[in-house]
């Protein structure tokens, strides 16, 4: 099967799988706003996504974040998985292409489940099988994620490296 989200169909997902993201995204809206806040409070210690988003409006960032929370509904809610996956296709190239560092980007993902831990333990610490299954739905939503970003940013830094001209003779030592 291809791991390229442009060709891949949307991931197979058990009974248990569904119901986990399914309880995960019923956490993330309802704590939506403090988990957006905080993931971009964090990015001023990443200095490529600072970068990226000192260039737009505040307007332009909650367009931005209610826009992808409505294709993270209906990846999960409804098997609509496409529209999601090629989005982070796109930013992981865009990111690339800015010179976002790969490592933000395992930091911003690394921050989002740190901020979604505590809702998820908080909304479901009545329920251990449920908590533990909405967990594994953020992982799992989390790494189809990652996949796609990784995909498409290391494509396009091999792309930039493979565009640069080779080093003049006599310009690497031995």
């Amino acid at each position: 099967m291809s791991t390229d989200p442009l060709t891949s169909p949307a991931p197979v997902l058990s009974p248990a799988e569904r119901a986990g993201l399914l309880d995960f995204l019923s956490v993330y809206e309802a704590n939506f706003e403090e988990i957006t806040a905080g993931l971009i409070d964090g990015t001023r210690f990443l200095s490529g996504f600072a970068r990226v988003l000192s260039a737009m409006s505040r307007e332009e960032i909650d367009r931005r974040k209610h826009a992808a929370l409505a294709l993270i509904r209906a990846a999960i809610e409804h098997g609509q998985w496409r529209p999601l996956l090629e989005t982070r296709t796109r930013q992981g190239a865009v990111y690339a292409s800015l010179g976002v560092s790969c490592s933000e980007w395992f930091d911003l993902f690394s921050r989002f489940q740190i901020l979604m831990t505590a809702p998820l333990v908080r909304a479901l610490a009545g329920d251990q099988e449920r908590l533990l299954r909405a967990l594994a739905g953020m992982v799992r939503y989390v790494s189809l994620n990652m996949n796609a970003v990784a995909e498409a940013y290391l494509a396009t830094r091999e792309l930039q490296v493979m565009r640069c001209p080779p080093p003049a003779r006599g310009t690497l030592s031995n």
